[in-house]
């Protein structure tokens, strides 16, 4: 019996097969950058603006799901970052960034698509309610992030404000 049941364990095994991760896309290196456009010649954020931008919980009454956010990082005048976004029960998704605008008050970006769905923001980055930069809330992203879906040819817009966390500061330093 126990012959039975090891050789019936290694069949269902194979015809399961096994778990394999996405292939990224084939290309140069150079096409994963971020493509950063500057307007006015600022810098895309204030020097003490970048890191994770969260939206609000869910248990604050506002409606998103507790880790959801935008990160954003610069380093040795890279820009780069990601969108997480709830997917379904229990399952966030992110979005790496493909192009980031800034400036003079206003700030954008495109993220990749992924399985034919991707996401852009257009707004601004501001002071907010927090009085030194280490506080959640010193800076604040507001605009409309639009989910547009390739596959359904939808778009969704959806007007946010998020909070940048005040832990950033800890993890900069």
């Amino acid at each position: 019996m126990t012959t039975a049941f090891a050789f019936l364990t290694a069949f269902l095994a194979l015809q399961a097969g096994s778990p394999s991760l996405q292939q990224r896309p084939k290309g140069d290196p150079a096409d994963q950058t971020v493509k950063v456009i500057l307007e006015g010649g600022k810098t895309v954020l204030p020097e003490d603006a970048y890191g994770l931008y969260r939206f609000p919980d869910k248990n604050s009454g506002k409606g998103s799901n507790f880790g959801e956010g935008v990160q954003i990082n610069e380093q040795f005048g890279e820009v780069t970052g990601y969108v997480t976004i709830a997917g379904g029960k229990n399952k966030m998704s992110s979005y790496f960034l493909s192009e980031v605008k800034g400036g003079n008050g206003h700030f954008s970006f495109e993220t990749r698509q992924v399985h034919g769905l991707w996401y852009s923001f257009e707004g601004h980055v501001e002071h907010g309610s927090g009085s030194a930069s280490s506080d959640d809330g010193f800076y604040v992203m507001t605009g409309v992030l639009t989910s547009h879906d390739e596959t359904a040819k939808t778009t969704q817009d959806r007007a946010v404000t998020l909070n940048l966390t005040g832990q950033h500061q800890m993890l900069m330093h």
